[in-house]
């Protein structure tokens, strides 16, 4: 009887092993719906945007969210009811802006973004998307700087998830034709944002 028993034993562990594997691999994507999103502050490391080589895109992404690639269509509805398609701005720049309220990073950059859409409002749209933050707390923002671009509250982690967004502040530039230009984890200095607008623009 101590063959079987020993044999059994050594089955059992190996399938043990196996499940363990197999959780894992599962848990590397991650599901964002219905899920509340915490998520670090980055900064720049410095004043150039190097973005030709950048890939924030998980090795299981579905997406991968690089300059050349097509930015993935989405619509939400913003702070003043109204619905946000990226999309429906084909013919303008886009730059989407992710941030939260408390974080320190992004309300340094937000005053030279929204000096950057007044600017250029003619050819390029900003599409702000908060992470996580009350809605009244984001309109009182949005009134204390002026922002007059659409404000969107990612509560859920689907638009952080869709961009592969891994930290904040963190913006994707987009070309009128709909093809990423740029993706800037970390704050988007002046000098960052004249670079890229040179490419976005163009």
């Amino acid at each position: 009887m101590k063959y079987p028993l020993r044999r059994l034993s050594q089955i059992l562990t190996a399938l043990v092993i196996l499940a363990g594997l197999l959780l894992s691999a599962c848990s590397e994507t991650p599901n964002p719906t219905g899920s509340s999103v915490n998520l670090a502050t980055t900064v720049a490391s410095s004043g150039v945007a190097r973005q030709e080589s950048l890939d924030i895109t998980p090795a299981r992404g579905p997406v991968k969210i690089v300059p050349g690639a097509v930015a993935p269509d989405f619509a939400a509805t913003d702070i003043t009811g109204q619905v946000v398609r990226l999309s429906e701005n084909r013919g303008k720049a886009v730059i989407i802006n992710y941030w939260s309220i408390y974080c320190d990073y992004c309300r340094e950059e937000m005053p030279e973004l929204v000096k950057t859409y007044q600017s250029n409002r003619d050819k390029l749209n900003i599409i702000g998307i908060d992470i996580n933050d009350e809605p009244a707390e984001v309109r009182s923002f949005v009134k204390e700087l002026n922002i007059t671009y659409p404000i969107v509250i990612d509560n859920t982690g689907d638009l952080v998830y869709k961009y592969r967004v891994l930290g904040r502040p963190t913006s994707i530039f987009i070309n009128k034709d709909g093809i990423i230009t740029g993706v800037v984890p970390g704050i988007a200095t002046p000098k960052i944002l004249e670079e890229q607008l040179s490419r976005v623009l163009k």
